[in-house]
Order: C-alpha cells, then structure tokens, then sequence
C-alpha cells in the first residue's frame, strides 16, 4: 500500500487552494459592491453634477461607442456573410437553404451579437479602462483625489460604468442590422434564396422579445466588462509591469465571463419561454 503524503504537505495544498478560492471570493464581492455603487452614482451623476463633469461622460461615451463604431461594423459584416457562406453549402443537399434567414436571425439577436460585441469592447475598451486607472494608480492621481476630498469612485468609475452600459447596448444594435443585412445580402444575391421566403423565415424564428433580450444581455455585459477593468484598474500595486499584468488578466476574465454569462443566460430565457413567462411565437 502507498505510503500517504506527509500531513505538512497536504495542509499546505489544501491551505493554498483554500487562500486562492477566499481570495477569489473576497475579489467578487468587492468587485459586486464596486459596481453597485459606481453605477448608482453614474446615474445620480446625471442630475448631480457634482459626482463627475458630464463632459467626461461625453468623452468617454465617444471613445468607448463612436470610436468603436467601425471596427463593429466590420467585423458584423463579416460575420453575417461568412455564417451564410458556411452554412447553405451545408443545407442546399437538404432543400432546407431557405431557413437560414431563421437561423441567422437568431444566431445573432440572441447570441452572437451581444457575445463579439462584448468581446471587442472589452479587448478595445475593457483594457484601455484597466490601463488607465492601473496608471493613476501607481502615478498616486487616485490617492490626490482623495486628498482633495473627491471620491474616486464617482469620479472615474461611474461614468465609465454608464458609459460602458449605453454604448454596449447601442453597439449591439449595430452589430445585429449590419450582420442581418450582410446575411440577407449573401442569401439572397449569392445563393438565390427568395427574398420574400427568407422574410417570412425570419418572422417566424424571432420576435421583439428575441431583440430585446440581446440587448439587455449587452446591458449586462457591459457591467461585468466596466467593472472587472476598472476594479482591476483600482486594485494594481507597484510599478508599470503591474499594469501590464492587470490588463490582460482583466482581458481574460472578462472573455470567461461573457462566455459563462451568455450561458446562464440563455438557460433562463429559454426558462421563461417554455414556463409561459414571455409569449409564445405566433
């Protein structure tokens, strides 16, 4: 019989994982408490133009949304023309081609939109939150703002929060017509599907509830993206390579968690559909 491992070296592992798991839910917490308060603050900031200068709402609203209008753009359209370029070859044997305007619709008012969406936003916006705020951090402007007798909290996170949360869902109302046109596009002139067919395919795939339920969804990964950055942001200790690091761990986490998220989420629509909390499709 194997001799066990000494007791010395199983405490030790055991005592590390059990830091790393504490460690990870203190983290949590923090980062929840985090964005509650910041985004209340965002919102009362609206009225109260003490909180934050609404002109740094304004900024951030164009660096975070209108200069991230583009690159949505593109890469919706690529998306929606290769989903139909793969996916018809595959149908056509079948005589079922004409479905995919259903299925690209859905794809991507209920999944795909939000998902790249949020992908791109926290590549291009979620890392430049965490740089910048990594950067006072260690350049001690944080600790001057306090100093000075301004709350950190309200003054650079909230309306990054807000801004984060109206332009994610903005960009992903982009992100769904420019895909749908793409496909529609591709279906209909590349492959000769009738257009009144594919029409008449989507209408009965999705409804309003589908589009809205994007969106919302955006909404939502727009906080978990906000708020994992800029606590990141908060919490980098040292020098310049300490921001490095807590940019591509804020990079990486939010990635998971969008994945994980659009999961969950997708569980529970598919919950309050079958339970008859939303309408049936007609």
């Amino acid at each position: 019989m194997p001799d066990s491992p000494p007791p010395s070296l199983t405490g030790s592992v055991l005592a590390g994982i059990g830091s790393r798991v504490n460690g990870m839910l203190v983290g949590v917490g923090e980062a929840f408490y985090l964005g509650v308060w910041a985004f209340w603050l965002g919102i009362v900031g609206l009225i109260d133009g003490r909180k934050y200068p609404r002109s740094e709402l304004i900024r951030l609203i164009n660096d975070t949304g209108v200069k991230s209008l583009m690159i949505v753009v593109l890469v919706s359209t690529l998306m929606g023309m290769s989903l139909v370029t793969q996916i018809v070859p595959s149908l056509q044997p079948w005589g079922t081609e004409v479905l995919i305007g259903g299925m690209a619709a859905t794809t991507f008012t209920r999944t795909m939109g939000p998902v790249f969406t949020a992908i791109i936003f926290s590549g291009r916006v979620g890392a430049a939150y965490t740089a910048e705020l990594g950067t006072m951090k260690v350049s001690e402007e944080v600790l001057a703002l306090e100093t000075m007798g301004i709350p950190p909290v309200g003054y650079l996170i909230a309306p990054r929060v807000l801004a984060g949360a109206l332009m994610m869902m903005a960009l992903t109302v982009v992100f769904n017509f420019c895909s749908l046109a793409a496909a529609y596009f591709m279906a209909t002139e590349q492959y000769g599907i009738d257009k009144e067919h594919y029409i008449e395919v989507t209408r009965n795939f999705v409804d309003i509830y589908d589009f809205l339920y994007g969106v919302l969804k955006a909404g939502l990964f727009s906080l978990m993206i906000t708020v994992t950055t800029c606590y990141k942001g908060f919490k980098v200790r040292g020098s310049g390579m300490d921001v490095g690091r807590a940019t591509m761990e804020s990079v990486v986490i939010c990635i998971v968690v969008i994945i994980l998220g659009d999961f969950v989420m997708s569980l529970g629509y598919n919950l309050a559909r079958s339970s008859g909390f939303l309408p049936p499709r007609v």
